[in-house]
């Protein structure tokens, strides 16, 4: 483990900070290639939306041509939970 050189305390930790930034970055891309092994459906250009039918037919469905047109490579439904 590093130790960290004498500076002064916004100096030590913009220094911490640099040296956490790479492990914490390889810890959040782990954790998504894990959660991949998870998922059904793992097409990165399919985006899937679990929402209550107020919400989806409110709010979500009478945007999702527009949200389509502005992200082409996406494709994708809501899938809605009935409670």
């Amino acid at each position: 483990m590093q130790k960290l050189p004498p500076l002064r305390a916004l100096q030590a930790f913009r220094y911490a900070a640099k040296v956490l930034l790479g492990y914490v970055e390889t810890g959040f891309q782990e954790l998504e290639r894990g959660g991949a092994l998870f998922r059904p459906d793992s097409d990165p250009g399919r985006l899937t939306v679990a929402t209550v039918l107020s919400f989806a037919s409110r709010w979500l469905v009478p945007r999702i041509e527009s949200f389509q047109r502005a992200h082409l490579g996406i494709t994708g439904a809501p899938a809605l939970a009935y409670r």
